[in-house]
């Protein structure tokens, strides 16, 4: 009988091999995908319901952009701070316009940040749900999140900061998950996620440390992995900005050679396009100085009060939109004392930084390393604080959950404690929303928005308004581009910049280009206002010189605001010397060069420029004409001699 080599047994025998499997982290059952669902479908209902009316630069800025409204706008997707924000907010408002949705860009950012919110609050609920495996715990903190103030108020706006917390979120869950079960895959997403993160934000790099913490605790092959997790990881961030500063900002490029190059200068005009406004060269050393840096121990108490202030609004805090009541201060500080006071209770009670080590070594990791970013940047931020509330949230949540599963402490103990953190909880959406994000949705409690509405319901795209820019006319200069669809000329940049001679001339030229050009021009009547009067004065401008420069036009009244601001359209005078201009340029167009020199003879020799000169000029040669084309050419000349045009004209025709 052969002998039976002895491992060949096992062969023959039907033995059930179970291998762990390292995704069962996101295994989440039907119901949890329908609550999840139902929650970020309710927060949309309600982000969108109430979209921020208050508008800041910053997001204007971004919204010009992403709406492609500018010339050059594709070389200013790129933003220092937060790189892919622009490229999120085209995309999305290219899509909405795809869809039949037509939306201003700032409209479409918002939009696109309480969905970037919502989804957040969505994979929060089912992380949590997965750590503590009850779903009334997890429904209450994940509204509890959605609706602190700075998270619903973020989601609302037009700010950069809803796709960041996305991408963090994500990462957090996915290095808690790789050190309970590793994965080459889940490596690979959470380098790509990570990388994600900084794009959309320059101070999550500040969060790599606890992800390579997290690399560290899971296993042995430490060192390989963290090489392979910062390889990728660098790899997707480095190549999205070298290409902006080599293809869009170019600085990169030196300026002499016209080449991309590496040295002390295109280093330089790199760096310190990188850093954004976190300081600045000194002009005598070339050294880098950062104004914004205080590493201070009180910042340690500063970056607490910043946290606290994301989560309540009250008057006295750090942000100041809405209607802050004395009522809503009140309610606010017993929220507060309650919701702190139980919840550190509850984590040393249960000792949750022991049951839940690895969830508070990540938070604490996370906490500290990103204090080196917010001291050395903008200490006392909370738009730089708010997502630590989602790890925060997590561990005050399992304390909430171990504290119901201890049966040691008496039934009652536990429901008043619970009645007692439910009612900390309950004050925070509601003071949130009377007191900040419903007033701040109210277009009635923007005025310049409101008065930016009305004069959109009179002037017709593509045209231009004419504005002071001066007092409470200054943000018009933003917001009608942005919101009314058209240009806009305002004084104050006209005057800031030039001298007052200049600056008149500039202004005349510019009225007189509108209408040769037909273009629809408009004009608010607070340009002959006594304030704009009073602003004029600081550049030695009276308002006389602007009227007299508007003498050749006539205005037409297409509306009334309701504090007297009229919005009207402005034409040339009949004969006068812009409407006797604007026609003969018509003849000219037309072809029509003998009733096109009749307009311009009307005209006095004492109010024709180098343009009209030339016009002629150009007149006379379509008549076969050269002498007398010469002749008016060169009286444009002599009034223009930087017309290299006309010199090379002058040339041709042999003078």
């Amino acid at each position: 009988m052969k002998k039976q080599n002895p491992k060949s047994k096992f062969k023959n025998k039907n033995i059930v091999i179970q291998r762990e499997n390292a995704w069962q982290d996101f295994n989440y059952s039907k119901n949890d995908i329908i609550t999840a669902s139902i929650i970020v479908f309710s927060l949309l209902v309600v982000y969108l319901s109430f979209l921020c009316k208050h508008f800041f630069f910053d997001g204007l800025m971004y919204a010009s952009i992403v709406e492609a409204k500018e010339p050059g706008w594709q070389t200013r997707l790129g933003w220092a701070n937060h790189l892919s924000f622009n490229y999120y907010g085209h995309a999305f408002w290219f899509l909405l316009k795809q869809i039949g949705i037509e939306r201003d860009g700032y409209s479409a950012l918002q939009i696109m940040n309480s969905f970037f919110g919502a989804f957040t609050v969505g994979i929060f609920f089912l992380f949590l749900k997965k750590i503590i495996n009850k779903v009334w715990i997890s429904v209450v903190f994940s509204y509890l999140l959605a609706f602190s103030y700075a998270f619903w108020y973020r989601s609302v706006d037009a700010q950069v900061y809803p796709p960041s917390i996305f991408w963090l979120l994500i990462s957090f869950v996915l290095t808690w998950s790789y050190i309970r079960q590793k994965s080459k895959l889940k490596l690979l997403i959470l380098a790509v996620t990570t990388g994600l993160a900084v794009l959309a934000h320059q101070g999550n790099v500040f969060f790599i440390p606890m992800v390579i913490t997290g690399i560290c605790i899971s296993n042995k092959n430490k060192i390989k992995d963290t090489i392979v997790f910062g390889l990728i990881c660098g790899i997707l961030v480095a190549v999205p900005y070298l290409y902006v500063l080599a293809y869009q900002e170019q600085t990169l490029v030196d300026r002499n050679t016209g080449q991309i190059e590496l040295n002390k200068t295109t280093i330089t005009n790199s760096f310190n396009w990188l850093r954004g406004n976190a300081g600045d060269y000194t002009p005598d050393d070339d050294k880098y100085v950062n104004n914004y840096w205080r590493p201070e121990i009180k910042n340690l108490f500063t970056d607490f009060k910043s946290t606290i202030w994301a989560m309540w609004f009250a008057k006295g805090n750090y942000y100041n939109y809405g209607n802050p009541s004395d009522s809503g201060l009140i309610w606010m500080t017993i929220s507060k004392i309650l919701f702190i006071f139980i919840s550190l209770f509850l984590f040393f009670k249960e000792k949750i930084y022991q049951k839940y080590k690895t969830l508070f070594l990540l938070t604490l990791t996370w906490w500290v390393t990103y204090m080196v970013f917010v001291s050395w940047f903008n200490s006392g931020n909370p738009d730089y604080w708010y997502q630590h509330w989602m790890p925060i949230l997590v561990l005050i949540a399992c304390s909430l959950y171990e504290f119901f599963k201890d049966e040691n402490l008496s039934l009652l103990l536990r429901k008043i404690i619970l009645g007692l953190f439910l009612c900390s909880i309950i004050i925070i959406p509601v003071v949130n929303f009377f007191d900040s994000i419903y007033p701040i949705s109210k277009v009635e409690n923007n005025e310049i928005y409101a008065r930016t509405l009305f004069i959109k319901k009179y002037v017709k795209k593509g045209g231009v308004v004419i504005i002071s820019g001066i007092s409470y006319s200054n943000p018009q200069k933003v917001y009608i581009p942005a919101f009314a669809n058209v240009g806009r000329i305002s004084f104050d940049l006209i005057f800031v910049y030039n001298s007052k001679e200049k600056g008149l001339q500039i202004l005349k030229n510019q009225l007189e280009m509108l209408m040769n050009q037909g273009v629809d021009t408009y004009v608010l009547s607070e340009i002959f206002s006594d304030d704009t009067a009073d602003g004029l004065k600081q550049w030695k401008v009276s308002m006389n010189e602007i009227k007299e420069i508007f003498k050749p036009y006539e205005f037409k009244v297409l509306g009334v605001y309701y504090d007297g601001m009229k919005v009207m359209q402005m034409f040339p005078k009949k004969n006068s010397v812009v409407y006797l201009r604007k026609t003969a340029l018509e003849h000219y167009n037309a072809k029509e060069y003998n009733k096109c020199l009749d307009s311009f003879q009307v005209i006095p020799e004492k109010d024709r420029t180098a343009f009209d000169y030339k016009i002629i000029g150009n007149c006379y040669i379509f008549k076969n004409d050269r002498n007398d084309a010469v002749l008016n050419w060169k009286k444009a000349l002599n009034m223009d001699p930087q017309d290299n045009n006309l010199k090379d004209i002058l040339r041709k025709y042999g003078q």
